[in-house]
């Protein structure tokens, strides 16, 4: 039986996994990135939580070909938080993920979490705040199917069973920004924060948040301001927090250069949280403007 292609691992119950061997890249570039947020978080006036989270694949190993073992996760996450606890607060989401690994959590063929993964990663995150989590009726939420990701998209393979993306309904518009300089922007569109018009389009994905901007203003319902630095595992997450805070900012540094002291000021952020995939931790290499000067 065919276990991969085009470097797309298939596994138990035609599930889709990113290659990922021990030994396939390096720490350096992780490692790199570990240290910027240590040092950020050291110099900062506000709390500082940190969530990474795991690929798919180390919370469901049962599910991956024999034949392809993976990077022990586990083992890099746990050496990763206990460096960063000396400086911030870490949100280690592998026990809540890793106990409901038996249910939809990550898509089948796409790299992301799902939005009931996210709701579970929320609730470790709302603890660490002190808060509690909005009551979320699992009865209540909007399925939208037939969804190909990004794992498909590779591979291409002939047995995928779609997706089915879940929401829960909003009437919350959210201001993407156009930034034009360090804590300098304006409105440059005004969206439904879930833009189901992309529901029908082939990155269904992109309905959270309208993708990857590279500053958002998400207007809540609930207390306090919050900043969220990510990569895209945070756009389901995101719509899940709007009862409990006042604002939510999003900064995503594909598409934003600039440090966060400034930000911070000036929309009055009480907490920040630092977002990641483990895959995004360890190859992206613009988290370097989490520290850019003044």
């Amino acid at each position: 039986m065919k276990t991969e292609e085009n470097d797309i691992l298939i596994g138990g119950q035609s599930r889709l996994f990113a290659k990922h061997f021990k030994g396939y890249g390096d720490d350096s570039q992780i490692d790199k990135n570990v240290g910027e947020i240590e040092k950020f978080a050291s110099e900062s006036d506000i709390p500082i939580y940190v969530m990474i989270v795991p690929s798919a694949g180390s919370i469901n190993p049962e599910m991956l070909p024999k034949a392809a073992p993976q990077e022990n996760e586990y083992e890099k996450l746990s050496e990763i938080n206990s460096s960063l606890s000396s400086v911030c607060n870490v949100v280690d989401v592998f026990p809540v993920l890793t106990e409901h690994n038996s249910e939809y959590i990550y898509f089948r063929n796409d790299h992301h979490w799902t939005t009931l993964g996210a709701y579970y990663a929320y609730t470790e995150l709302a603890k660490c705040l002190g808060r509690e989590v909005a009551d979320y009726n699992l009865g209540n939420a909007v399925e939208a199917g037939d969804f190909l990701g990004t794992h498909y998209a590779k591979s291409r393979y002939f047995k995928a069973i779609p997706d089915i993306i879940t929401y829960f309904p909003t009437d919350t518009n959210i201001n993407i920004m156009k930034v034009v300089g360090d804590a300098q922007f304006e409105t440059e569109r005004q969206i439904p924060m879930i833009n189901t018009e992309k529901l029908t389009s082939y990155d269904k994905y992109a309905a959270f948040l309208d993708g990857n901007n590279g500053y958002t203003i998400v207007p809540g319902k609930g207390s306090g301001r919050i900043l969220i630095v990510k990569d895209s595992f945070a756009n389901c997450l995101v719509p899940l927090m709007e009862d409990d805070f006042e604002q939510i900012g999003v900064v995503d540094y594909r598409n934003y250069a600039y440090g966060l002291s400034n930000l911070v000021e000036k929309e009055h952020y009480d907490n920040i949280v630092i977002l990641y995939s483990y895959a995004t931790l360890e190859t992206d290499n613009r988290l370097v403007y989490i520290n850019k000067p003044r």
